[in-house]
C-alpha cells in the first residue's frame, strides 16, 4: 500500500523490530524534549521488548511506514481481544527525520480500518496531554477523551510498610479467578484467558495482593505495559508498598503507573506524599463503547488498556 510517493506501507516484520525500535525511541524521545518531558526511555530497549510482544500476540496488527529507501520512518500497533472486541492502538511513532507529510495520519487509518474490518467494538489508545498536533489526529477519527490519568514513577523516598493484615507476593495461576473477578467490575469483560497466558510468557514481574486470603489487588507490572486493578484505595497502599520493596530488592527499574486522577484525588497526595514523581498527564482516548469507571474497584490502565 503506496499512500505516497515519499512513503509506503507494509507488515512490520521480526527482522524490522531494530530499527523499528530505533525510530520510536527516537520519535518519543525528541518530543518529549520540546516540550520538557524526560526522555521517555533511555534507549531502544524496551521499545524493542514492547514491539516483540505485540507481534507475537495472536491478534495483532501491525503497519511500518518506510521511505522511498526502505528504512523505517514510523510505525503503529493495534492488538485485540478475541473476547471482548477490544481493540488497543499505540504505540504511534514517526521519526522527526522523516521528511514526508501524512505518515501519521496513514499509520493511524490503516490501524483503524483494520479494526472496523475485524468488528472491533471500541478501538482505545493513551495519548499525552502535552500533544495537541496527535490529540486532534485522534479525534478527527473518531476518538472521544474519556478520562486524565496522571503518570506517576519512582520508588518511595523511603520503604512503605504494608499495613497489616495484607500479604503481597508474586502473582500465580491459582490467583487468576480472584484477579478477574476484579477485572471485569470496572470493564465488564474477562480477562482470565490474557492473564493466563501472562504467568507462562509475560517477562515482567506481577505482583498481587491478599487479605484474608481474598484477592484484593494485583498488578500485571508497575511499568507503563502494565495495568493495576484494587479493590479500594487501602487495597491499593498495600499492593505498591509490598511490590515496590521487592522491586527495589530486585535491581528493577522504577515502578510506574496510570493513574485516574478526578476519581481518585486522595490517592494522588498520598503518592505526592510518599516521593513519587508526577511525569506527565494522558489522555484516555476511544472510539466506540467504553464503560465509565468506577471509584471502586480502582483501575489504573496500561498504555494498551490492558
Amino acid at each position: 500500500m503506496a499512500p505516497s510517493s515519499a512513503f509506503s506501507l507494509r507488515p512490520l516484520e521480526e527482522a524490522d523490530i531494530p530499527a523499528a525500535a530505533e525510530v520510536a525511541c527516537e520519535a518519543f524521545n525528541s518530543f518529549n524534549e520540546t516540550v520538557g518531558l524526560p526522555p521517555e526511555v533511555p534507549s531502544p530497549d524496551p521499545f524493542v521488548e514492547v514491539i516483540a510482544a505485540k507481534l507475537r500476540s495472536p491478534l495483532s496488527f501491525s503497519v511500518l511506514a518506510v521511505n522511498r529507501e526502505g528504512q523505517p520512518i514510523g510505525s503503529n500497533f493495534i492488538v485485540g481481544d478475541p473476547d471482548s472486541k477490544i481493540w488497543t492502538m499505540g504505540p504511534v511513532n514517526v521519526s522527526t527525520k522523516a521528511n514526508s507529510a501524512g505518515v501519521g495520519r496513514a499509520i493511524v487509518k490503516a490501524c483503524v480500518d483494520h479494526a472496523e474490518k475485524e468488528g472491533a467494538k471500541s478501538l482505545r489508545l493513551v495519548q499525552l496531554t502535552s500533544n495537541p498536533k496527535a490529540f486532534s489526529l485522534y479525534t478527527k477519527f473518531g476518538f472521544d477523551p474519556k478520562f486524565v490519568a496522571a503518570y506517576f514513577e519512582g520508588y518511595p523516598s523511603k520503604p512503605l510498610e504494608v499495613a497489616s493484615g495484607y500479604t503481597v507476593r508474586r502473582l500465580e495461576e491459582g490467583d487468576i479467578p480472584g484477579c478477574d473477578a476484579l477485572f471485569l467490575a470496572p470493564n465488564g469483560y474477562s480477562f482470565a484467558k490474557t492473564l493466563s497466558g501472562f504467568t507462562k510468557g509475560w517477562p515482567f514481574p506481577m505482583f498481587v495482593a491478599l487479605k484474608d486470603g481474598e484477592v484484593v489487588a494485583y498488578t500485571t507490572a508497575f511499568l507503563v505495559m502494565g495495568h493495576v486493578v484494587a479493590k479500594d484505595e487501602d487495597a491499593f497502599v498495600a499492593l505498591f508498598s509490598g511490590a515496590s520493596a521487592q522491586l527495589r530488592e530486585m535491581g528493577a527499574p522504577p515502578p510506574t503507573f496510570h493513574l485516574p486522577v478526578a476519581i481518585h484525588p486522595e490517592l494522588c497526595r498520598w503518592c505526592l506524599s510518599v516521593g513519587l514523581k508526577l511525569v506527565r498527564h494522558t489522555w484516555i482516548m476511544v472510539k466506540g463503547e467504553f464503560k465509565e469507571l468506577p471509584r471502586e474497584p480502582l483501575y489504573c490502565p496500561s498504555i494498551d488498556w490492558h
